[in-house]
């Protein structure tokens, strides 16, 4: 949806619900305060959720030759001795249930045995999420995948935060019911959730929860926020690789809000010399030790990037932009 129509919505829903006496109750006492943490109850550190993809590698003796050693992880377990990533989103298949609950079981076992044996200093066990990306032909996949998980290992089915949008956007075309998905393990809508009325169809529907995103517009994020939180629905922010200045409004976004579980962070997997510029003053944010982003750095106004304190920022933006339109086609 445009972000004018969302606007309009907004204001429509504004004022059906809300008087002048009321606002002042709002802002004062209500969910905005609940909602929107001050910086100075800015959280200290916030844990970075680590994607693990359907192709990537989990074991070191995995790693072929023809891959780089550039001293960035390529698999999973050297990704946790490194950073300490104890939060983990498991891409599934959604159309191959013996592969999904092997993956999920593989990705716990290799978590535990590191910790156990190389960094004693994180919990136990892991914090897993698991998402299909829309690939499920109907709920019943996820109940038969949880239920497989639950019966294999119960303790790895208790490490499973919740479940990502297992069935496609489209949330009028078959209107899954998701109620008995949310008996087991909260269910959150990502690509479906893109107005007002799809966040009141998923409710009806029986989703559990939402996904919000900074680059998918900050404005909708502070309307959402609130509105989970009245529902009495967990959120989680996430983010498509956001790289630079994206990055710190994601984990600016989630260290002043209340999200479930933490934050996503995949461009320190994937291109991590994108943050270099904003590394010179944000350097505990790009380079994550002990599984968590310190967010000290993200001090002043807004959500605290503090563009003015990098050096030639603005300059290098350009130059890159420049290098980019003469030599990507």
């Amino acid at each position: 949806m445009p972000f004018t129509m969302l606007l309009v919505e907004l204001m429509k829903l504004i004022v059906s619900t809300v008087t002048v006496q009321n606002i002042w109750t709002l802002i004062c006492h209500g969910t905005l305060g609940q909602t929107i943490r001050a910086n100075t109850l800015l959280v200290p550190e916030i844990p970075v959720v680590h994607l693990v993809g359907g192709l990537d590698l989990l074991h070191r003796g995995e790693v072929g030759e023809d891959l780089p050693r550039d001293g960035i992880p390529n698999s999973l377990d050297d990704w946790v001795k490194r950073d300490g990533v104890y939060c983990l989103k498991i891409k599934l298949r959604g159309d191959d249930l013996a592969w999904d609950v092997e993956r999920t079981i593989a990705v716990s076992h290799i978590y535990r045995e590191v910790q156990a044996v190389s960094r004693s200093d994180l919990p136990s066990h892991p914090y897993l999420t698991v998402d299909t990306n829309e690939q499920c032909e109907s709920p019943e996949y996820i109940m038969n995948y949880l239920d497989a998980i639950n019966v294999r290992e119960p303790r790895i089915f208790n490490e499973i935060t919740y479940v990502e949008q297992p069935t496609e956007r489209d949330l009028d075309l078959n209107r899954w019911d998701m109620k008995e998905i949310s008996k087991l393990k909260p269910v959150l809508i990502d690509e479906s959730l893109t107005s007002l009325s799809d966040f009141d169809l998923a409710q009806e529907l029986g989703w559990s929860g939402i996904a919000i995103k900074s680059c998918k517009c900050l404005s909708s994020n502070l309307l959402f926020v609130p509105l989970a939180i009245n529902s009495g629905l967990p959120y989680s922010v996430q983010d498509l690789t956001n790289p630079s200045i994206a990055l710190l409004q994601s984990v600016g976004l989630a260290a002043r809000t209340y999200p479930i579980l933490g934050v996503e962070a995949n461009s320190r997997q994937f291109f991590p010399a994108a943050n270099d510029d904003v590394a010179t003053i944000h350097p505990d944010l790009c380079q994550i030790r002990n599984g968590v982003a310190k967010t000290k750095s993200l001090s002043g106004t807004g959500l605290g990037l503090r563009v003015e304190d990098i050096t030639d920022f603005t300059e290098a933006i350009q130059r890159k932009d420049v290098f980019f339109r003469q030599n990507v086609r």
